[in-house]
């Protein structure tokens, strides 16, 4: 059978998965310093009003990107480490596949979607930067599902390199375009976000490997992604709206500079998110693989080594935090927020909270239950919207930070309390 298991010997390749920790975290340090450091330029070359209207730009990409995740690169990492070696080629070519579909939907979506937002009042910007939104989605697209890839056939390294490539080339061209304008706007910045995965996809295709579509793979295949797809996909737009209203709705009552403040915050706490971000795109893989070859014993102790160290770096990643802020608030963002500040210390709990979540995620889809993450990520949704709706008119922009955390904190305790116990998985 084409999807047969592998049967590999008891608690073999576990060094492997530490290593390949190791290395996702050193891309994921690149990834994250990449968006920093590009952020800075960006914000020091537009202000943030423009800032924020390219945060707009960029979270619409990234709500996309959630969804390519949701769709395919989520059930890649659970299905692709249990495949025999013989059927990768049809693997390959069918997640291709899927990815240039996709891909080509979102950008068609964004295109229609911005052009229809520059017909409102204030938003005539909107029509500029249809074409090149639309592009970097595609690009984008991708560049995250050939990076992925590579992290789920455990080639972390090369992952890494695709990171330095892509990051490096972005902030090439912002610099370039800084010094050789004497303005910069939101248009000139997604240009560069395009260049920038343009990079990627030719590191990534490189690398890729022979792929083939067959059709009967395809649908001895397809009952599979779909039994995934159909709880990760509200899963996933549960958590963008989780994540991202509480931003969109300050942003829209306290206007655009509002959210290019609280954006910017949050590209400096992203230091924090250095843990989740890492573990968050090994962890599926990491524990489908140890529960197919070692059971429940196996995924259980995969997943809390990883989490310890995630916790440990965490830690270290909030002392940095707090003892460089002052350089990364006032001299590179020029943001006024002082370093005991309500804002930052929430979005320090916030990150905490994420980060504890994972695991119990990553058993609960190890084990088959995707549907609980759904349930309880639509708890934490309603939470989210409804602490930053009441809370905003006393608080104001701080209503989005403790929106975003009572979503997190309620997504968690939810999971927690409906995710499959050992004794009923073994």
């Amino acid at each position: 059978m084409m999807a047969a298991l592998h049967s590999p010997a008891p608690w073999a390749g576990l060094l492997r998965q530490t290593r390949e920790a190791r290395w996702t975290l050193i891309g994921q340090v690149v990834a994250s310093g990449g968006n920093f450091a590009a952020s800075v330029l960006l914000v020091r070359a537009m202000g943030l009003e423009g800032f924020g209207r390219y945060s707009l730009c960029f979270i619409a990409l990234m709500i996309l990107r959630n969804l390519l995740g949701a769709v395919l690169l989520t059930p890649l990492a659970l299905i692709g480490p249990r495949l025999r070696n013989t059927s990768l080629t049809a693997f390959r070519g069918l997640a291709r596949a899927l990815a240039l579909c996709l891909g080509a939907v979102g950008s068609l979506t964004l295109f229609a979607g911005f052009a229809l937002l520059a017909q409102a009042d204030g938003y005539a910007w909107a029509a500029q930067v249809a074409l090149p939104l639309a592009l970097a989605n595609l690009l984008g697209t991708l560049a995250d599902f050939l990076r992925r890839h590579l992290l789920v056939f455990e080639r972390a390294r090369a992952a890494s390199a695709q990171d330095v490539l892509r990051h490096a080339t972005q902030i090439g061209a912002i610099a370039v375009l800084i010094l050789s304008a004497s303005e910069m706007t939101e248009i000139e910045a997604l240009w560069a976000l395009c260049l920038g995965s343009s990079a990627s996809v030719a590191f990534g295709l490189a690398l890729f490997g022979r792929a083939t579509l067959r059709p009967r793979f395809a649908r001895s295949l397809g009952p599979k992604l779909w039994d995934l797809a159909r709880w990760q996909l509200p899963t996933t737009l549960l958590e963008t709206v989780q994540g991202n209203a509480p931003l969109l709705i300050a942003g829209f009552i306290l206007g655009d500079g509002a959210l290019g403040l609280l954006r910017a915050l949050q590209q400096v706490t992203n230091l924090l998110a250095l843990p989740f971000n890492a573990l968050s795109q090994i962890a599926p893989s990491i524990a489908a693989r140890s529960h197919a070859r070692l059971g429940v014993h196996g995924l259980r102790r995969a997943l809390l080594r990883l989490s310890l160290g995630t916790v440990g770096l965490f830690a270290l990643a909030m002392a940095a935090l707090l003892a460089l802020w002052p350089v990364l608030s006032a001299r590179w963002m020029q943001i006024d927020v002082p370093r005991g500040s309500a804002e930052l210390l929430l979005y320090c709990l916030l990150n905490l909270i994420v980060l504890l979540r994972l695991p119990l995620t990553s058993w609960t889809l190890a084990l088959g239950r995707p549907q609980v993450i759904t349930r309880a990520t639509a708890f934490g949704t309603v939470c989210s919207i409804g602490v930053t709706l009441v809370l905003l008119s006393p608080l104001g922009a701080v209503a989005a930070v403790l929106g975003q955390i009572a979503g997190a904190l309620g997504a968690m305790i939810g999971t927690a309390l409906a995710a499959p116990r050992p004794e009923a998985a073994s």
